[in-house]
């Protein structure tokens, strides 16, 4: 038999567990799912900025889907340990690389104003 239903607790139980570290670092929200399904609840409410996430993920080689204000993961059943580690560090990742993008949008210095004197 192939135990896909043990090793879909196994992974799972892997990926909550890192997503969980990403919640007390305070880089997302919070972690919801169940065996090998799980979403990352990001800090913002903002869709684009879900998207952009994900294609930063797409980027690094990993596939998520953006549901909201959260990112998707659906592994595979078999996949490695490590590839669940790299998964939840391209998260970080690439949260750190959007967030740095959307700063750089911010001016950073005010206009001037006009005064009538």
């Amino acid at each position: 038999r192939e135990r896909l239903v043990e090793r879909a607790n196994l992974v799972g139980a892997r990926l909550s567990g890192y997503l969980k570290k990403l919640v007390d670092r305070g880089d997302i929200r919070g972690v919801r799912g169940v065996r090998a399904l799980w979403a990352a609840q990001l800090n913002n409410e903002d869709a684009e900025a879900t998207i952009a996430i994900r294609d930063a993920m797409l980027d690094l080689g990993v596939i998520v889907r953006p549901l909201g204000d959260s990112i998707a993961f659906c592994p595979p059943v078999v996949m490695e340990y490590d590839d669940v580690d790299r998964m939840v560090d391209m998260l970080a990742k690439a949260i750190r690389k959007v967030g740095r993008e959307r700063i750089k949008t911010i001016p950073t210095k005010l206009p001037q104003q006009k005064t009538d004197k």
